[in-house]
């Protein structure tokens, strides 16, 4: 991959909006039927453990989503084709660290997740200054 003349940022936008659902499967994942789909507020309300930290690790997604895509657009308008490998890393660091925070979060690993969190904002804070 070329990062510094081919823009991917996009891409990573679709796989962060993409991440949210991925939580919600595994929250869901072998005990959700179509009844729980009547009342899903109470079915979350139901759930322990994994699962409601991967429902929690949902929310957060969905919330941190327009602030990273914000950041990527903003980048692209200020910036020029040079600091596509700027952009590109940037976005591709928000990507990773927001699936370690997930993961962090689903596994009860506070610490970890609170430094992966860090890592995603800071990402996706520098797109303003790229």
């Amino acid at each position: 991959m070329d990062f510094s003349s081919i823009d991917y940022s996009y891409y990573f936008l679709i796989i962060a909006g993409i991440l949210p659902f991925i939580f919600t499967g595994v929250a869901k994942y072998g005990v959700y039927s179509r009844n729980e789909n009547r009342e899903p507020r109470i079915f979350r309300a139901s759930l322990a453990g994994y699962r409601e930290r991967a429902y929690a690790a949902q929310d957060n997604s969905f919330e941190s989503f327009p602030f990273f895509a914000c950041g990527v657009i903003v980048a692209h308008l200020s910036g020029e084709p040079s600091h596509f490998l700027w952009i590109n890393l940037l976005a591709a660091l928000h990507v990773v660290a927001r699936c370690l925070y997930g993961w962090a979060y689903v596994t009860d690993r506070d610490l970890m997740r609170s430094l992966f969190w860090s890592i995603g904002f800071l990402a996706a804070l520098s797109l303003y200054l790229v």
